[in-house]
């Protein structure tokens, strides 16, 4: 669970809620559900929904910061309306219900300031799959159903199937909420936790591989030229090429002497 440090700018409007999660609304397809788990969307009653963004321009997402009993907050989009006849439950992504829990929140109004760049840390390669062309639209696309990050949190992303990923950072301003609609946002992917280190310092490009490839052969062939002696062409080292050349070349320089 986290401790959101509080730099949104929270409207006057407060309210004592409950929590559930979605899959208890009884209104969605176990696909619908699948979906809306990986976003940051709450369901409200009508009469909720109605009170929360009467105020709200029209275009622009609703936010609210929900803390609970303990000052553990996430903040999550109003997208929606329940049939429960209950009208202080709000039903919320399971990941966001980890974070607060059972018991009475708080729900307030939320403004956060507009995000400029995410650094991702991707759990697992899905999204580096042979057949996705652009894994970085992929998952921009994924994050359509999100308005709001917070740095350290670890979410679920929907790209034809659920994969988990940590916001790392957030900016421009560090350690903070942010929103991530109507604004132009920069994406950075780190490595995948499940993608060894190893593999990824050998991701050399192919272009940069053969001009390295091509440089020894240069060299060797260079100092083979001089010595009169022909290329090897076996897959020895090239210290042991260019000392084998070196040999041959003192040997010929002793037989003319």
């Amino acid at each position: 669970m986290s401790k959101i440090e509080n730099s949104l700018v929270l409207c006057r409007k407060r309210k004592n809620m409950r929590v559930l999660p979605l899959i208890y609304s009884g209104q969605f397809t176990d696909d619908e559900i699948a979906e809306n788990e990986c976003s940051d969307r709450i369901w409200c009653s009508p009469a909720q929904f109605r009170t929360w963004t009467d105020t709200t321009e029209e275009g622009v997402a609703t936010l609210l910061h929900l803390t609970n009993e303990e000052a553990q907050t996430t903040v999550g989009c109003i997208f929606g309306v329940h049939h429960s006849e209950e009208t202080d439950i709000v039903f919320i992504p399971n990941w966001m219900y980890q974070e607060l829990g059972d018991g009475t929140i708080i729900a307030e109004k939320a403004q956060p300031s507009l995000c400029t760049n995410l650094v991702l840390q991707p759990h697992t390669s899905e999204h580096l799959a042979p057949e996705i062309e652009d894994p970085q639209e992929l998952l921009r696309d994924a994050f359509e159903r999100y308005s709001c990050l917070t740095p350290g949190t670890t979410i679920p992303l929907w790209i034809g199937k659920q994969i988990t990923v940590t916001i790392a950072e957030l900016g421009p301003i560090p350690n903070r909420t942010l929103c991530i609609r109507n604004c132009e946002l920069s994406l950075d992917l780190l490595r995948p936790l499940d993608m060894p280190e190893a593999t990824a310092t050998e991701a050399v490009t192919t272009t940069e591989a053969e001009a390295e490839a091509a440089t020894v052969t240069e060299a060797v062939a260079e100092v083979a030229e001089v010595a009169e002696v022909a290329v090897p062409t076996d897959s020895r080292p090239r210290h042991v090429i260019l000392a084998e050349a070196a040999r041959k070349r003192l040997a010929a320089q002793k037989i003319e002497s």
